[in-house]
């Protein structure tokens, strides 16, 4: 029933994401119970920020003594360059429910960080972890193989129901 839960839980995921930038990807390295076939889940949130865009507000002035290139006009990218890797991670507790904030002694931290070194760190951790994962769609978790039955989705309204205290 855990997997199908999972599966219900993504697809709401999903619905509530839709038309923003957010991937909901899956690690797969093998198959469970076969030769080379891994048991491993990872939960994360790793946020990356675009370059800076330069405001509509941003005025620009130059002096005879600079020598860059002329000013972005508003609403272009600052810089060509892509950022060194995530600005925002957050580490300790990765139970992500009301039952686990409202009713468990967990501790979480949100890092927020300028630090190229620490970001370049962070991002080939990031690729580390998604070297064996692929993006998965509501269309995907909607087959047949796939699909929350009926019963999964009443006791996931149980759940919520109650506050996740189960």
């Amino acid at each position: 029933m855990l997997p199908f839960a999972y599966t219900h839980l993504s697809t709401l995921f999903l619905r509530a994401a839709r038309g923003k930038n957010i991937e909901l990807r899956e690690w797969q390295r093998g198959t469970v119970g076969q030769p080379g076939g891994w048991t491993y889940h990872a939960k994360g949130i790793w946020v990356t920020f675009p370059p800076p865009f330069t405001s509509p507000s941003t005025s620009t002035t130059s002096t005879a003594s600079t020598t860059s290139s002329s000013p972005a006009k508003a609403g272009e990218r600052k810089e060509d360059t892509e950022p060194a890797g995530p600005s925002v991670t957050l580490i300790g507790s990765s139970n992500y429910t009301t039952r686990s904030y409202g009713l468990d002694l967990e501790v979480g931290a949100m890092v927020v960080t300028t630090d190229e070194g620490l970001q370049k760190k962070w991002k080939r951790e990031e690729e580390m972890l998604a070297r064996y994962t692929k993006a998965v769609t509501e269309e995907e978790l909607g087959t047949k193989d796939r699909r929350a039955g009926w019963k999964v989705r009443v006791a996931m309204w149980i759940v919520k129901i109650l506050g996740g205290a189960l």
